[in-house]
């Protein structure tokens, strides 16, 4: 039950991230970057599975349970810091 609900905020996430450049696009009429930013979402769809199938292949492969965690962790900083670089570039647009 935890993991869907982890999942269910990252896409909640994902999808207000997409309606902000969406509606930024839309706001100042450039059509060409909509069908870009869509295909970049199908983009971002696939490296994600990629990126999740290599996570838990790694995480699988780690005997130790604290180094386990210690990396999970890590990642969890990295992506905390990558969505508050977002949100400020998305704020000085």
């Amino acid at each position: 039950m935890n993991q869907f609900i982890i999942a269910f905020r990252e896409c909640l996430e994902a999808a207000l991230i997409v309606g902000i450049i969406y509606t930024f696009l839309s706001k100042a009429n450039l059509t060409a970057q909509i069908k870009r930013m869509w295909l970049a979402v199908v983009a971002a769809i696939i490296a994600s599975i990629g990126v999740a199938y290599s996570l838990e292949s790694i995480n699988a492969s780690i005997e130790n349970e604290s180094i386990a965690k210690l990396a999970e962790s890590v990642f969890m900083y990295i992506t905390a810091g990558v969505l508050l670089y977002v949100v400020f570039w998305l704020s000085k647009s």
